[in-house]
Order: structure tokens, then C-alpha cells, then sequence
């Protein structure tokens, strides 16, 4: 009856070795989590920051400009016209 009981205590401490194991292991697991979400939003709060304040062209040392919104397009009778305009829009911008 006594092996039997150290027998099982062994086992005990065996099994609470490895849940604490486990624990330590899920813990960093969750720390990284931690980490790379605040990341991630520290990096769309800054893009959504700069996205506010009037776009990418307000960033320093960027050949980006900031898109002209083109007029609506005049409905005519001919569909060749309103391609030409279209073209003539985009190339503009």
C-alpha cells in the first residue's frame, strides 16, 4: 500500500513539473502575442493618424501626391467621347 501511495505522488509531482513547464511555455507564447499586438496598433493608429490629417502626401520625402477628384462624367450620345474624357481625366491626375 505504501509504493502504491509514493508510486502516486510521484506521479503528482511528475505532472505538476510539467504543468508548470507547460505554464512557463504559454506564458511566453502570450507575452509575444502581447508584443506583436501592441505593434500592430501602434502601426494602424499611425496610419490611421496620418490617413486623418490630410493623406500620405504630408509625409516628408514622398513623390506621392494627393489624388484631384475628377468631375462626373457628362452623359452623352456617344460612348467614344465619354472614354476620351475619362482618359483625359486620368491622365490629369
Amino acid at each position: 500500500m505504501d509504493d502504491k501511495i509514493e508510486e502516486l505522488q510521484e506521479q503528482v509531482k511528475s505532472l505538476t513539473e510539467q504543468v508548470h513547464g507547460m505554464r512557463n511555455v504559454l506564458d511566453e507564447q502570450l507575452e509575444d502575442v502581447r508584443t506583436r499586438q501592441d505593434d500592430v496598433a501602434r502601426i494602424l493608429d499611425r496610419i490611421v493618424y496620418i490617413g486623418l490629417r490630410g493623406g500620405w502626401a504630408e509625409m516628408d520625402d514622398t513623390a506621392l501626391r494627393i489624388p484631384v477628384r475628377a468631375a462626373p462624367v457628362e452623359a452623352s450620345s456617344s460612348g467614344a467621347s465619354q472614354e476620351v474624357k475619362v482618359e483625359r481625366r486620368v491622365a490629369d491626375v
